[in-house]
């Protein structure tokens, strides 16, 4: 039996989430007007953000969105309904969810201990107010993985269905 568009367009529109995720996460990091106007807010004169911290808030942004993103695009390609499939996408969305859920609380604390010891305040305070602005693209991820696992759960019934028939 084929996917019914809804599903196949409810994929879509969760891969397309975590993309969105990914390149706001990039603008936020790596836009140089934000970071200063960030900097000049915190009262403690021009800061820059440096590489390494920006190549790290990226990597954890691609880590965050990438598996989820990567989850909804192979179940859009794949036109069929099975069982075993269902399963194994509501498998492993959980459990990237919750590693995503977990390690976004590590690494929070992980990057205010290394900035606050290796870096100044300001780099701290320009850490902190570009890590508001992560969070808050944080709910496209959490969208998603609703939307996987909403899909997951349709594919799992309707591919039981197909089964007894």
């Amino acid at each position: 039996m084929q996917k019914p568009n809804s599903l196949r367009n409810t994929l879509l529109i969760s891969a397309l989430c975590c993309i969105t995720k990914l390149a706001l996460d990039i603008f936020f990091i790596t836009d140089t007007h934000l970071s200063y106007k960030a900097a000049a807010l915190s009262g403690d004169g021009e800061a820059y953000m440096p590489t390494n911290i920006k190549v790290f808030l990226i990597t954890l942004s691609v880590l965050a969105a990438a598996p989820i993103g990567i989850i909804a695009a192979v179940n859009y390609v794949k036109t069929d309904i099975l069982h075993k499939r269902g399963i194994r996408t509501t498998v492993t969305t959980s459990i990237f969810y919750m590693l995503f859920m977990l390690g976004s609380v590590l690494t929070a604390r992980i990057l205010r201990y290394v900035i606050g010891n290796l870096y100044g305040s300001s780099e701290l305070a320009l850490a902190e107010k570009i890590c508001v602005r992560l969070c808050t693209t944080n709910f496209l991820v959490h969208a998603a993985a609703v939307m996987v696992l909403c899909c997951a759960a349709v594919e799992i019934f309707g591919g039981k269905r197909l089964q007894k028939e």
